[in-house]
């Protein structure tokens, strides 16, 4: 099976360098953007309104996207790479703050979460040419790549300066335009192939979005639940220099500790379809969404470098079991008309949790210091957890 062996690689190197440009420009924006001279208010301001632009761009590319079926996913991914690349490099070359470094900056931004439901799309588009893509492995070693990318990022932040962070987004950007036209390459020739197992022409029925709401009520309201208890992690993706730096410590500690924390979210991912097999999603979502309220937990309490690194033990079962559940959970609930539109809600519902905290953790952060606003985390996380259980509980049951 010469050519699933290539999708699953393709894809594997896909999620890689889309990990490794994650790392750039969302984790490493608030020390690109201080080196410009920004105030952390002013940061969360800019990320706020990049996600917010996402809300809107998502469900516009789309649309878009569906009422042009000659727009592939790969088209549009390169187009997004290079748009992002020629920003960056603009960036680097201003040396202070100004307003064209603050719309390029939510310009990228908005483009990167843009591409990303369409990235988790791909795996199921690359499996519907009969050849099985396996998401939590290709996950896996994008979490791996994070890790490694946010160590060395902190190192460079810390040796180098911010223009070297930039230009490690700008051949990550370049490598992952190679890897998504080699992609698109093997995908039109898996898709012709004698072996195809499923009819890629087969043409689904269009639900409107009036429709898909009505069957969804109960999963838009354990959303709500998502989007509070995600605040916590938005906080800490976009504001770790500060939380690091409130505890004593620096870029390094910075980067070693998204590091360590992305490292361990390779069991889980790796071991995902054996976990699978064995407990039903809702059960694993619900675990997850407990791990979310003691990560904080331990966070809030930790008080220099070294318990920090401790609370990011209970990442294990949060974060990469919750994304790996819901993916397989939406699909396995919703008809596939309408799983896309679920995949698209769960990624809305993270970004509006990251423009809530990115306004208000940058102006708690100015206010009262890191460690309120890891409280104010906690406690939105709680409200969250006791949102969502109930509610994913009757999802289930009308499923």
């Amino acid at each position: 099976m010469k050519m699933k062996r290539t999708l699953n690689l393709d894809f594997t190197l896909i999620e890689v360098f889309f990990c490794i440009i994650y790392a750039v420009v969302v984790s490493f924006a608030s020390p690109i953007l201080l080196s410009k001279g920004y105030s952390n208010s002013t940061i969360g301001i800019i990320l706020a309104a990049g996600s917010l632009s996402t809300v809107i761009a998502q469900p516009l590319l789309a649309d878009y996207m569906d009422t042009h079926p000659k727009v592939s996913t790969f088209k549009v991914s390169i187009g997004a790479s290079a748009i992002m690349a020629i920003l960056l490099s603009i960036i680097m070359l201003i040396t202070r703050a100004s307003l064209f470094i603050s719309l390029a900056f939510i310009a990228i931004i908005t483009v990167f979460w843009a591409i990303s439901p369409l990235l988790t799309a791909l795996c199921f588009k690359l499996s519907d040419t009969g050849y099985h893509v396996n998401y939590g492995s290709a996950r896996a070693f994008g979490s791996l790549a994070y890790a490694l990318s946010c160590s060395f990022c902190g190192y460079l932040s810390e040796n180098y300066g911010s223009s070297s962070l930039i230009i490690t987004g700008i051949l990550a950007l370049a490598v992952f335009t190679f890897i998504m036209h080699l992609t698109c390459i093997h995908y039109n020739r898996a898709k012709d192939s004698a072996i195809v197992l499923v009819d890629t022409k087969k043409e689904e029925t269009i639900v409107s979005f009036k429709e898909f709401i009505n069957h969804n009520v109960i999963f838009l309201f354990a959303m709500i639940g998502v989007m509070l208890f995600s605040y916590g992690s938005s906080v800490f993706g976009s504001f770790a220099k500060q939380i690091v730096g409130g505890i004593g410590g620096n870029d390094a500690d910075m980067g070693n500790i998204l590091s360590f924390s992305a490292l361990l979210e390779l069991p889980v991912l790796f071991a995902f379809d054996a976990i699978h097999k064995r407990f039903r999603c809702v059960t694993l979502l619900k675990i997850a969404s407990v791990f979310y309220v003691l990560k904080l937990l331990a966070m809030y309490l930790a008080r220099n470098v070294f318990t920090f690194y401790l609370a990011q033990l209970f990442q294990i079962f949060q974060y990469p079991l919750f994304l790996a559940a819901i993916i397989a959970y939406v699909n396995e609930i919703m008809p596939k008309s309408e799983a896309t539109r679920g995949q698209a809600i769960y990624n809305i519902t993270t970004n509006i949790s990251s423009i809530i905290s990115s306004f208000t953790a940058g102006f708690i952060i100015d206010s009262y210091g890191s460690h309120i606003t890891l409280l104010v985390s906690l406690i939105l996380s709680i409200i969250g957890v006791l949102i969502f259980i109930p509610c994913i509980n009757k999802v289930e049951k009308n499923h």
